[in-house]
């Protein structure tokens, strides 16, 4: 109970300390977890900074548009669910903290296991499953090439895959429960505008940036440095979860 307490005062101090430099707790932790969750390390980033280079900053800055507008679709699925769930989750919070201290612990071991990514991986990822579909390797080739030189096409692509791809779903559901977890209620209308405008103003800096930027080698490192660094706090964030919130509940 003393390293409860104690662990509540140091958030309180902490809080404390965010509010008295004039930045809004929830907006400030909504923004950093949006930064996490829109790291550029999936395969699709390097095929966005791989179009950059061959169409130009014009393009790749309309991908990364497309990337932002996908994104916020999916925030808003994942809104859509919590907002069905919402009695439950208040009603079930031991449950909510289990399977939140589980879902960092799985997004920590993904960033930390995460290996560099290529713009080529994507490609033969695509031929592998056309060729599940009895499709000739030269011909997947060649459909592919054509797809991706379609500008259309790429943002198109670019906001179905944003907008749905499971991985991104899960992130932005794990970042509700936390958001929750802390105590703020997403259905009240401040709160939420707060919520969507940290989460855009996030998503749109990390990949106007990542377009920008990316063909820095030195960005490309420290990108790969964060990824780690965020992989190691969420497995520490995902076991003091566990150990404050789940333990004592069945004590």
């Amino acid at each position: 109970t003393s390293r409860i307490s104690l662990m509540n005062e140091l958030m309180a101090a902490v809080q404390s300390w965010i509010a008295s430099a004039g930045v809004e707790t929830l907006f400030l932790t909504v923004f950093i977890l949006g930064i996490v969750a829109t790291l550029p390390i999936g395969p699709w980033s390097m095929v966005a900074l791989d179009q950059t280079h061959k169409y130009g900053n014009k393009h790749g800055l309309c991908i990364a548009t497309s990337a932002i507008l996908g994104d916020m679709i999916s925030i808003v699925v994942t809104l859509v669910f919590y907002t069905a769930i919402q009695h439950a989750v208040h009603a079930y919070q031991n449950v909510i903290y289990v399977i939140l201290s589980l879902l960092m612990v799985l997004f920590s071991f993904y960033f930390l296991l995460k290996k560099k990514e290529k713009s080529k991986s994507f490609k033969l990822d695509v031929i592998k499953i056309l060729g599940k579909f009895k499709v000739e390797k030269p011909l997947a080739e060649k459909l592919y090439n054509r797809l991706g030189s379609s500008h259309k096409f790429t943002y198109l692509f670019t906001v179905m895959w944003s907008a749905f791809h499971p991985g991104n779903l899960m992130t932005y559901a794990t970042i509700s429960l936390m958001v929750t977890a802390l105590g703020y209620n997403l259905t009240e209308g401040i709160i939420l505008a707060e919520y969507l405008i940290a989460l855009l103003i996030a998503t749109a800096f990390m990949w106007y940036s990542w377009i920008l930027l990316g063909q820095l080698k030195i960005v490309k490192r420290t990108t790969f440095v964060i990824v780690k660094c965020f992989g190691a706090m969420f497995l520490v964030a995902g076991l003091a979860t566990f150990y404050l919130k789940v333990i004592p509940s069945f004590a």
